[in-house]
């Protein structure tokens, strides 16, 4: 063990350079480990960017402007996205979204948006507020026409 401890000047020298040098060392690996926190939380910003450009943006066509509240319930659709989803029984690629209105003069009502998948993407057919938009008659009356979906939707 004695060659552990230097038996010169220079040696004692050279031995605190040795491990002057080693502390530097775990010093400035300490140092990037912030670094490498950076650069974690900047990928998962530019994760969370890219599900946010992925978002489904459901649109309106014409036969929707006919129903006065069908822009209330694609507006709740682009801000929360679907809460209940069905899926039709007579049509493999009709998809039938529901939606509770939080603004205006539906809020607290349940809507209801029917898109056929065209493509991978959502083509409007209608939206419109069953009865009186109770959570209750609008899931009864979509299992008239379809089955609960708990699947991701084919645009998604």
């Amino acid at each position: 063990m004695s060659w552990l401890w230097p038996q010169s000047k220079i040696g004692w020298v050279l031995y605190l350079f040795l491990f002057g040098g080693l502390f530097l060392w775990l010093v400035c690996l300490a140092g990037q480990t912030g670094i490498l926190d950076d650069m974690r939380a900047e990928y998962a910003a530019s994760q969370a960017m890219d599900l946010i450009a992925q978002q489904t943006i459901y649109k309106t066509n014409e036969h929707m402007l006919a129903h006065a509240e069908s822009a209330s319930i694609i507006s709740c659709l682009n801000k929360k996205g679907p809460a209940i989803k069905f899926k039709s029984s007579t049509e493999k690629n009709k998809f039938y979204l529901m939606c509770q209105i939080d603004e205006g003069q539906w809020a607290g009502k349940w809507g209801i948006a029917e898109f056929i998948e065209n493509m991978r993407k959502p083509d409007p057919v209608t939206a419109f507020i069953r009865e009186d938009g109770s959570i209750t008659k609008t899931f009864n009356y979509l299992m008239k026409w379809g089955t609960k979906f708990t699947k991701a939707l084919p645009w998604e």
